[in-house]
C-alpha cells in the first residue's frame, strides 16, 4: 500500500482481540454510509476462504489504498457486503476529509457465506506507480508501466484456483480495466 502525504488521514490495519481490522478515516466512513446504505466492511465471521488465507497484521485482502488518481491524496478500493449483495468501490479522495465513489461493481451473494463464492475470492493489491506490470495475459510478454498507483483485483474460485486478474487504473476521468488473465 502506498504511503500517504505527511499528516494526511489514511486507512490502516489494527489488531483488536487478535483479529486484523480496518481503521478508517472519518471521511471514508461517511462516504461509505452515504454512497452504500446498508453495506458494511466485512466482519470477522465473513473472513473465510481466500480472505482468511490472505489476511495479515499489515493488510486485509478486501481493501487497499494508494494514490490512484495522482492528486497526492490516498484513495481507497474496498469490498463491502450486505446480506444478499456485495460491492467493490474505489473512493477517490478529493480533500483530506472527503471521498467520492468513482468506480463501482458488484453482484449478488449467497448467505450464509461460503468459501467458494464471490466476493470472498477477491483479493485487492496496490501496485505502486512506475512498477512494470505484465499486461499480456497468459504466455505473452507485454510490460506496461503506469504513472499512478493502480489496483490489481484478483478474483479466483476458492476450490479450483480458476478466475483471473485485472488492473484498474485512472485515465483522468474514469477507471479503466486491463485484463491480466489472458482470456
Amino acid at each position: 500500500m502506498a504511503a500517504a502525504a505527511p499528516g494526511q488521514p489514511k486507512p490502516k490495519v489494527v489488531t483488536v482481540d487478535g483479529h486484523a481490522r480496518l481503521a478508517m478515516p472519518p471521511g471514508l466512513r461517511q462516504a461509505i454510509e452515504a454512497t452504500c446504505p446498508g453495506f458494511r466492511v466485512p466482519q470477522d465471521s465473513e473472513i473465510v476462504g481466500r480472505w482468511a488465507r490472505n489476511i495479515s497484521e499489515s493488510s486485509l485482502p478486501y481493501v487497499t489504498w494508494g494514490d490512484y488518481d495522482g492528486n497526492g491524496l490516498v484513495d481507497v478500493g474496498i469490498v463491502l457486503l450486505r446480506e444478499g449483495g456485495w460491492k467493490f468501490i474505489i473512493f477517490n479522495q478529493a480533500s483530506t476529509s472527503r471521498y467520492k465513489a468513482t468506480y463501482t461493481t458488484g453482484g449478488k451473494r449467497d448467505t450464509p457465506v461460503t468459501a467458494g463464492r464471490a466476493p470472498e475470492g477477491i483479493t485487492l493489491t496496490t501496485i505502486p506507480a512506475g512498477k512494470k506490470i505484465d499486461v499480456s495475459g497468459r504466455g505473452g510478454e507485454e510490460m506496461k508501466t503506469f504513472d499512478k498507483d493502480v489496483i490489481e483485483l484478483t478474483q479466483l474460485d476458492d476450490q479450483e484456483d480458476v478466475g483471473g486478474s485485472e488492473i484498474l487504473h485512472w485515465t483522468g476521468s474514469e477507471y479503466e480495466s486491463v485484463d491480466l488473465s489472458g482470456d
